[in-house]
């Protein structure tokens, strides 16, 4: 009979950790609204410059399923620029992989995956603000304003310094975070921190 300590180290024997991914820093040449896409995809979804390379990839996988070819990509924008970016190598290698199967410049296929993934985010960020604006209208205003109401009528019974109006208040605090938090994300797209 094997010990604990032979059982767990017999397990464990062919275990590697998962290897970190390899950062590249590559110049690439897109549209001033790739770059703008990036920065603002960047900005919505709280990720990294590398994470979104990574997620624009991922929707051109999801979507080549459902489309026969690649759209023709052309650069009617005219003026390009060039900007230093961090990918991961092993995205930037699928990336080219798939730019030379569909006969597109790698820095073209780019700039269009991104624009991609920006209309799949916008699509569900509008989608997300209209939920969030009725939220805000039909439940968390309206309670906000009755919590206020409570906590000044808490505050003429038992005073301001009492424990169980610096709890509610507590209360009313976190409501007017929850409120200023979905006005900002409604104007300014701002992701909500959980």
């Amino acid at each position: 009979m094997k010990t604990k300590e032979a059982l767990i180290k017999e397990a464990v024997e062919g275990f590697k950790f998962p290897e970190k991914q390899q950062l590249l820093r590559t110049t690439l040449r897109f549209t001033r609204k790739g770059h703008e896409a990036i920065k603002k995809l960047s900005k919505l979804q709280g990720e990294k410059i590398a994470d979104i390379f990574d997620m624009a990839f991922n929707a051109y996988e999801f979507i080549e399923e459902k489309i026969e070819s690649f759209p023709e990509v052309t650069n009617k924008e005219g003026e390009t620029i060039r900007k230093t970016y961090i990918i991961r190598k092993n995205t930037l290698s699928k990336i080219t992989d798939h730019a030379n199967k569909n006969r597109i410049p790698r820095d073209q296929f780019i700039d269009a995956i991104v624009k991609i993934l920006l209309l799949i985010v916008d699509k569900e960020t509008t989608s997300k603000k209209e939920k969030y604006l009725e939220a805000l209208d039909e439940l968390i205003n309206p309670f906000a304003e009755h919590a206020d109401e409570v906590e000044k009528k808490l505050i003429e019974k038992l005073g301001r310094n009492d424990p169980i109006v610096s709890r509610y208040y507590w209360i009313t605090h976190h409501l007017m975070e929850i409120s200023e938090a979905i006005n900002e994300f409604l104007s300014e797209g701002t992701p909500i921190e959980p």
